[in-house]
């Protein structure tokens, strides 16, 4: 898979997608291109029928070094094979970024992000001083232990090159399935098991999908704690909708 394109300053931006995520994706990918003309997305699409869409839609997109079978136009269902491959993907893909001296930082965004105003300069100073951040995904207002989280959120990572590769690596099938094939559990017992530096970022401006009253003031949105058309209806409400197909 060829994405030196994508690739600026040393700096790649990504998500991955599927066919159940792809108006979400769409959506997302409009809110970053207005705020970072200059850094495209690098969108990977886990099966072909997404990949289809997309590129008829015009979003840039390529294909994921291993496909998966489509699993149909619905966001698949917790806990269910399907679901557990979607997620060894994105750490395989974690893992294979995190390995390669060419992504001196990388940024993974999960697809129900919404973007309000440019970011990159912010996570830049943040990764001065640690080089490997998360999104909270605490419920309350402000995370209460930045540096020793335990709600360290893997739908938005950025880090630096030389990071611990193997935090993301499913290398231990029976924390995987102690965890349901869920990456946000599994990468957070790495993170403890291999004594990987790790912090946070403020609430305030990375909320999640908890924190919908700090939009005003935000980077950004996860509409995470949602569930399927929950989170499409929840972004039409905030007027964080763009695209009319849904």
């Amino acid at each position: 898979m060829n994405y030196d394109s994508y690739i600026r300053d040393g700096r790649l931006c990504w998500t991955l997608t599927s066919n159940g995520y792809k108006y979400l994706t769409w959506n997302m990918w409009k809110s970053w291109a207005a705020a970072h003309p200059k850094q495209p997305l690098l969108i990977l699409c886990a099966d072909t029928a997404a990949y289809a869409f997309l590129q008829r839609e015009g979003v840039p997109c390529r294909m994921a070094k291993t496909r998966l079978p489509d699993y149909g136009p619905h966001i698949v269902t917790f806990g269910t094979n399907q679901f557990r491959s979607l997620n060894a993907l994105k750490l395989q893909l974690l893992a294979d970024f995190a390995a390669d001296a060419r992504v001196e930082t990388c940024l993974y965004l999960d697809g129900d992000i919404v973007i309000y105003r440019p970011l990159l300069d912010d996570l830049a100073e943040h990764l001065q001083q640690d080089p490997l951040l998360f999104q909270c995904d605490e419920p309350a207002a402000t995370c209460a232990t930045p540096a020793a989280c335990p709600y360290r959120c893997t739908g938005f990572i950025a880090f630096k090159h030389g990071v611990n590769a193997r935090i993301f690596k499913v290398d231990d099938r029976a924390l995987w399935e102690k965890g349901a094939g869920q990456d946000q559990p599994y990468v957070n017992q790495r993170i403890a098991d291999y004594g990987v530096a790790a912090m946070t970022l403020p609430g305030d401006l990375y909320p999640n999908g908890m924190r919908q009253s700090n939009r005003a003031s935000a980077f950004m949105l996860h509409y995470n704690h949602m569930i399927g058309n929950q989170k499409i209806a929840a972004m039409k409400r905030n007027g964080d909708w763009t695209i009319a197909q849904i």
